[in-house]
């Protein structure tokens, strides 16, 4: 159940960054630049295949110009 909870956050973090990056107008390539991050650690996080550290939400919050308790609390 707790690896089923996992998933679920990062899956509503990823889905929460890739709706902000599109509402930029920012490639995933684009949004990896400028947060000083790999395009791959981008597309797993938005697609909720890899685990996304507090640094990584903090570069990602840095360039979408928003507080990470933003994304980690994202509810759709």
């Amino acid at each position: 159940m707790i690896k089923e909870a996992d998933t679920m956050v990062r899956m509503r973090i990823g889905q929460k960054v890739a709706a902000l990056r599109k509402k930029k107008g920012l490639t995933q390539v684009q949004l990896a630049k400028l947060a000083n991050m790999d395009h791959v650690s981008i597309s797993n996080i938005e697609r909720g295949k890899g685990g996304c550290s507090i640094d990584s939400l903090e570069k990602i919050a840095k360039v979408l110009n928003c507080r990470v308790d933003l994304i980690k609390n994202y509810k759709q």
